[in-house]
């Protein structure tokens, strides 16, 4: 559980995670328990991120 995730001005707590051991994925991922907290738009390759209220 992470205390608090920030992505630019969106800022969520008690963030449920979990860590991969190993040299994949390459890049951090954010998951589902943060992403479905939020209201996304997506517009060809763009991806517009709200936080909900």
């Amino acid at each position: 559980m992470l205390d608090q995730v920030q992505v630019s001005q969106i800022r969520l707590h008690n963030v449920s995670t979990m860590l991969l051991d190993g040299p994949e994925p390459a890049r951090a991922l954010l998951q589902m328990s943060f992403l479905g907290q939020l209201d996304m738009e997506r517009s060809g390759e763009r991806m517009d991120l709200k936080q909900k209220f």
